[in-house]
């Protein structure tokens, strides 16, 4: 059965993470999303050697295109500390977490309310 892909309009700022969350994410994106959606994807490299590699501005690109154009999809990275991986990694700098208590975060949200139905 041949059917038409759904346009979206909007382009999808795409953080791609570390390790395994790479292959997982492009596992999930040809299966799940690639076949049935047309999608304008602004991507960027959040993984701990890229980030290394710009001195974190990376980063600070992504946000800002996240605040451009309201919707991102970021995938799991890992937070350097003063662990092995920091060492393994060879990096130069440890950049703390903003929390300062952990990795784990919580989406984003935004009530549905403001925006014109469909």
């Amino acid at each position: 059965m041949a059917f038409e892909k759904i346009k979206v309009s909007n382009p999808i700022i795409e953080m791609d993470g570390d390790e395994m969350t790479r292959v997982f994410w492009q596992s999930i994106k040809d299966k799940l999303i690639f076949p049935f959606l047309d999608l304008d994807i602004k991507y960027y490299d959040l993984g701990i050697l890229h980030g290394e590699a710009t001195d974190d501005k990376v980063t600070v690109e992504a946000a800002e295109a996240t605040l451009k154009y309201n919707v991102a999809i970021k995938c799991a990275t890992i937070t350097p500390g003063e662990t092995r991986r920091t060492y393994e990694a060879r990096l130069v700098a440890i950049y703390r977490h903003v929390r300062e208590d952990g990795v784990e975060g919580q989406p984003i949200s935004v009530s549905t309310e403001q925006f014109a139905p469909c």
